[in-house]
């Protein structure tokens, strides 16, 4: 027999630089990751469009178009890396396709409930290449719809400052609708008669109509 010679084991050393490239990889992700999260961050600074937002919702709007700046309109190709980390010691390359960029940026906008939108992009047929153009932020109404009174004295009151644990007898006697002579009021939603002890809330987007018990039309009433 040969004698044996000793040497560092071929598999070991195989597994061993295969964790190394495994951890360079990471650290490349995370590096891409962090570029990506500046550059984003970096775009809403510029663009602002929490200042779009509450300029159209103070208008009463439910949907903004905000146009990117020219820097940001270049035409590319989608797919291509948008953010690249390379390792020439490994030869590992990580990247970020424009895709992706879009993707992140359309999570960061329209990740809260109530938002959405899309990020519009204007493609060039002979280049085969994309621009973004401009982000469409459109959101549902958060203020619920005021509860309408039927009053005799006005048959469309909108009222929408109600606490939440306010009933009919507490509103009225804050907004001064209460009959000076103690007359009971019948309320009613419909055909359902509603109990004056019942809150109001939960009527929010409804007509109730309000009348003093046995109450006949063009009779005279007095608040």
């Amino acid at each position: 027999m040969f004698p044996k010679i000793w040497s560092p084991s071929l598999v070991d050393i195989i597994k061993q630089e295969q964790k190394k490239r495994e951890d360079c990889r990471d650290k490349l992700t995370k590096k891409a990751e962090l570029v990506l999260k500046k550059r984003l961050t970096r775009m809403m600074k510029v663009h602002r469009f929490d200042l779009a937002v509450q300029r159209a919702a103070i208008l009463g709007k439910n949907s903004v178009e905000v146009p990117l700046k020219k820097s940001y309109q270049q035409a590319i190709d989608l797919a291509s890396p948008y953010i690249e980390q390379r390792s020439k010691k490994y030869q590992i390359a990580v990247s970020i396709s424009h895709n992706q960029f879009i993707e992140a940026l359309e999570c960061s906008l329209f990740e809260e409930e109530n938002i959405d939108g899309t990020v519009s992009l204007v493609k060039n047929d002979n280049l085969h290449e994309t621009a973004i153009s401009s982000v469409f932020i459109q959101w549902e109404d958060l203020q619920p719809k005021p509860i309408t009174f039927d009053f005799i004295w006005d048959s469309e009151l909108e009222i929408s400052d109600v606490d939440a644990s306010e009933t009919f007898t507490d509103l009225f006697k804050r907004k001064g609708y209460l009959p000076r002579d103690g007359t009971r009021l019948v309320i009613k939603c419909g055909r359902q008669t509603i109990r004056t002890n019942q809150k109001v809330k939960p009527f929010f987007g409804r007509t109730v109509t309000v009348r003093p018990q046995n109450y006949r039309e063009n009779e005279e009433f007095v608040l």
